[in-house]
């Protein structure tokens, strides 16, 4: 199983991307792709953890509770902006603004 996305053109110019989690598997000498779920709709830090899970083996999993923050240096308010932003809705706003620079 693996994540997969597809990425659309709409009539009015905007990109759409469908995240799906699927399957190869052989039929008649034939490779066939099977989608077992849509997760066009979760939030993306669920279908990257998704995503790692299928990539990587069980045991090289860490849980976030694992991760220690020894030293910090300027990131922090770099992710408190980004954070503020997310939260109150300005990064869509700014993607609706200016569609060419939206996820760099």
């Amino acid at each position: 199983m693996y994540i997969q996305r597809n990425k659309q053109t709409g009539k009015n110019g905007n990109e759409y991307t469908g995240v799906f989690l699927c399957r190869k598997y052989r039929q008649d000498n034939k490779i066939k792709t099977e989608v077992i779920s849509n997760f066009s709709k979760l939030p993306v830090e669920l279908v990257v953890s998704i995503e790692n899970i299928l990539k990587h083996s069980m045991g090289a999993l860490v849980t976030v509770s694992e991760i220690v923050v020894q030293k910090v240096i300027d990131y922090g308010l770099v992710f408190l902006i980004i954070h503020l932003m997310r939260k109150l809705h300005i990064d869509s706003t700014l993607d609706k603004a200016i569609p060419q620079y939206s996820r760099l």
